[in-house]
């Protein structure tokens, strides 16, 4: 059935069965009845009738003349390689003891490490094999293994459509195609939009169509390509950034994702779909910090969205648990250097930047003075807290307080210098200096000559500076030690 939307006619989504990947493998709707009746058969039992499918509501988005359907998450897990439906999870659940589980709220992206919630219970991130809530969740009386059907696997065409169709009418190709996919017969959908966008090779129309028809069946690397080529044609749709996103989520192409839905977000950041998109993907890469920030900004523009909560709950509860043991030793040692240091570290690897440096700080205080004069071992674990602090800064574009932490590592382990040099003159070249950033990163190639991302930096900066010369020796460099597996990220 077609809705109006801004006078815009959209397809409106039909629910199906929701399912799994088990044991490596997908298995659609249709796969998972015909084992259910055959061991049925086997059994001489009958595998009981199928459920009748309920709507969804759509959301639209528009690219260009066109609309297309932001999908969402449905609710369930997948977990120890099975996919766990919400009724399956309340039904285990209510087999076992009530037991409570930790919600640790963030504040300013750290966790209060004593709070508990006296009958939370996590709600787990979706994960990113799930199909969106366009293909969409199964009733209650369906079986949680149970998947729509890819279309490009097993539909089957359907006969043509009563009365007369010019196959050589672009629009009325793509009319019909949002109707069958409406009617989620994707495979007919599928090359009624191919057929348009060979007769009209320069529209975006057909190509969104695609992507939201391959993201909404799980194709995600055909969404991907149909999301690029909408691009090709309309460089600043924001909803082609948002289904590249998510394609490569669902891809595990977690920085690929992140720099597509940062583009949806900047050009549309009033969109509460583009920043759950964006929070996921971010906390499938556990950077839960920026994670956590882009979804407490969703809620902002939608406070009592369901889903905003779900997810952040989700989010929440996977770093509280990252966090947990580390938060322990501090609870446990709150004047020991080294259980400061070790939270510091993994409050900074899952991105709350703000609290790590607070940690390092506390750490560092915590360390008698003269830092020089330590042991050995006091000594190098101060070097660590100067150079993650100064890390850290850089990465919060505090280059002013950046660049006195790198030298104070320096100062107490001179090894560290090619590091060292190559963030100091990063932080030149982020200030406009870009003879300092020469000065500094030549000093880092010097070094450590074969690290081919100390020489991209130096021939970056020479390319700046308008030291063509210089840069064409810093490339031919890279060009040569590439094919020997340099130390490109050291």
């Amino acid at each position: 059935m077609l809705a109006v939307a801004g006078g815009i006619q959209v397809a409106q989504a039909q629910e199906e069965p929701a399912g799994t990947f088990r044991d490596g493998k997908y298995y659609s709707a249709t796969r998972a009845r015909q084992e259910a009746q055959a061991e049925a058969k086997r059994r001489k039992v009958s595998p009981g009738p199928k459920s009748p499918a309920a709507p969804v509501e759509a959301t639209v988005v528009p690219v260009e003349a066109e609309a297309t359907v932001v999908p969402a998450e449905t609710t369930g897990t997948f977990s120890d390689g099975g996919y766990y439906s919400e009724t399956r999870r309340r039904q285990e659940a209510a087999k076992r003891p009530s037991v409570s589980a930790p919600h640790r709220p963030f504040v300013k992206g750290k966790p209060p490490r004593n709070e508990s919630a006296s009958d939370a219970r996590a709600v787990p991130l979706p994960s990113a094999h799930r199909a969106p809530e366009t293909a969409p969740a199964a009733p209650l009386s369906t079986a949680p293994h149970e998947l729509a059907t890819p279309a490009t696997a097993t539909a089957v065409a359907t006969l043509p459509d009563n009365g007369k169709l010019d196959e050589g009418d672009s629009a009325r190709l793509l009319e019909r195609c949002r109707t069958r996919a409406a009617d989620s017969k994707w495979a007919d959908a599928i090359a009624d939009c191919r057929k348009a966008a060979e007769l009209a090779p320069s529209s975006a129309g057909p190509y969104a169509e695609l992507m939201r028809i391959y993201v909404t069946i799980g194709s995600y690397s055909e969404g991907a390509e149909a999301a690029r080529a909408v691009l090709e044609r309309n460089a600043d749709s924001a909803p082609a950034y948002y289904y590249l996103g998510w394609s490569l989520t669902g891809s595990h192409d977690y920085r690929a994702a992140i720099a597509a839905l940062v583009k949806a977000v900047t050009i549309d950041p009033a969109r509460i779909e583009y920043r759950q998109g964006l929070g996921i993907a971010y906390c499938q890469a556990e950077e839960f910090g920026p994670g956590i920030d882009q979804l407490e900004a969703a809620r902002k523009l939608k406070p009592k969205d369901a889903k905003t909560k779900r997810l952040l709950e989700g989010a929440r509860a996977q770093a509280g648990e990252h966090l947990r043991i580390a938060e322990q030793g501090v609870e446990a040692k709150p004047a020991d250097p080294a259980a400061h240091a070790t939270l510091g570290r993994e409050l900074q690897k899952y991105g709350f930047r703000e609290a790590a440096l607070s940690e390092y700080g506390s750490a560092l205080a915590s360390i008698p003075a003269p830092i020089p004069g330590q042991s050995g071992e006091t000594k190098q674990l101060a070097t660590e807290l100067y150079y993650n602090r100064g890390v850290l800064y850089r990465e919060l574009g505090r280059g002013d307080s950046a660049a006195p932490e790198f030298a104070q590592a320096l100062e107490l382990d001179p090894s560290l210098a090619p590091q060292a040099y190559y963030f100091i003159g990063m932080i030149a070249g982020d200030k406009g200096d870009t003879e300092g950033a020469i000065s500094a990163l030549g000093k880092s190639v010097d070094r450590a000559p074969k690290t081919i991302k100390y020489r991209d930096a130096l021939a970056a900066a020479y390319e700046k500076a308008g030291k063509t010369a210089a840069a064409k020796e810093q490339r031919a460099a890279i060009a040569k030690l590439q094919p020997q597996g340099s130390q490109a990220d050291n």
